[in-house]
């Protein structure tokens, strides 16, 4: 009954609000004991890498007028490298494990690597070139086995366990740090056995390789995607800057028309002006089902090695491994705010829904509401009410 009345109350609310949204994850290697190899194809770092220094810029935001294609590959080389040595310092040191020569010490490592992470993920999640993809296919893998070797090294995990167990002598932000940092290398398998860190590393590679790909086909779906307009007056609705801009569009891409491309938000903006009603249902689906035949085999193969993923770490569902460390902790608690949520949630679309169907028939048209229909028509209802 639970779950009917939350399905019920999230189709009505896609109905109504047309939205729809995509996800990811990372992490790789092979070997149970031996690290897993992280470098990359050889690329020199030159002094003039904007990605290899602090920024000067305020808060040290990014350079990115500085930043040129060929900076990643050897900033991320040069980050591992310099990230790994800077971990071995940690846990080749001697000295009896203390709060300062091991967290400290940990917070202080991988500015490169960060820098670059930032970045290059800020971007790549807006540009789908043909560098970029290179760039993300060879780095990511690389960039989940150098994470496994930090997070299943047991020698590291030791220093750390150290700390915790006398966690009660640290307060403050001390205290909360080691908490974030033991838990963190638990969840990542630090407990599990020699033959389980193989099984997680192999796990890891995987999603790595196919999350990579989920989120390559989805931005890859805004170029292949496109909705080509020749006639004029199917545009109805759009002001002449829209219009002007879609036939620049299709100009630019060599195409006759007005060319209508997907944007990165859970409903298309255009759906709010046009008339077209068959333009709008073919916006609308081709926004919803975007880069469906490509990941829809994926979804499922990342459904079933997280699966495998969480099992391996003790939990019962991946639901219940990725909601430990957030502020819900467990499904059961998501699962109350959705009990309280849904009910309250349905009765809303439902009021919206007949205003909206009120609009229809007050333009005399005959059909029932879709989600292609409602941010035109619910801005309708709101005007006629004010």
């Amino acid at each position: 009954m639970r779950k009917t009345l939350i399905t019920t109350a999230v189709s009505a609310a896609l109905m109504l609000s047309a939205c729809s949204e995509q996800a990811t994850d990372t992490t790789k290697a092979s070997q149970p004991t031996a690290e897993a190899p992280t470098t990359m194809t050889k690329a020199p770092a030159t002094a003039d890498n904007a990605l290899l220094v602090p920024s000067p810029l305020q808060y040290m935001a990014p350079q990115f007028d500085k930043f040129k294609a060929g900076d990643f590959l050897p900033a991320f080389e040069q980050g591992m490298q310099e990230h790994k040595a800077e971990i071995a310092a940690i846990t080749n040191n001697t000295d009896a494990p203390t709060f300062e020569n091991t967290v400290v010490a940990l917070e202080k490592t991988g500015a490169i690597l960060d820098r670059t992470q930032r970045v290059f993920f800020n971007l790549s999640g807006l540009i789908s070139d043909d560098n970029f993809i290179s760039v993300e296919e060879q780095v990511v893998p690389k960039l989940t086995a150098h994470m496994d070797n930090i997070y299943l090294d047991e020698k590291l995990f030791a220093r750390i366990q150290a700390i915790y167990k006398n966690k009660a002598a640290l307060k403050g932000e001390d205290l909360r740090l080691i908490e974030v940092y033991y838990d963190r290398f638990v969840r990542a398998g630090a407990e599990l056995s020699a033959e389980d860190k193989a099984q997680m590393r192999e796990l890891n590679g995987e999603l790595a390789k196919l999350e990579t790909s989920f989120s390559q086909n989805v931005l890859k779906s805004f170029k292949d995607d496109v909705i080509v307009v020749e006639d004029k007056a199917m545009l109805d609705g759009l002001s002449d800057n829209d219009i002007a801009s879609l036939a620049a569009a299709a100009k630019a891409a060599g195409k006759t028309g007005y060319m209508i491309t997907l944007v990165n938000t859970t409903t298309q903006p255009l759906l709010s002006s046009l008339k077209n009603r068959d333009l709008r249902q073919k916006l609308w689906e081709t926004s919803a089902y975007r880069a469906m035949d490509t990941n829809s085999p994926i979804n499922i193969k990342i459904a079933q090695l997280r699966a495998e993923k969480a099992k391996l770490l003790g939990y019962p569902t991946w639901a219940a491994y990725s909601l430990g460390d957030q502020m819900a902790q467990n499904p059961e608690a998501v699962y109350g705010i959705l009990d309280d949520l849904a009910p309250k949630a349905l009765e809303k679309a439902k009021v919206e829904a007949a205003d909206i169907q009120a609009e229809i028939v007050k333009d005399g048209k005959d059909f029932t509401v879709e989600p292609w229909d409602s941010s035109l028509l619910r801005r309708k209802s709101t005007r006629s009410k004010i």
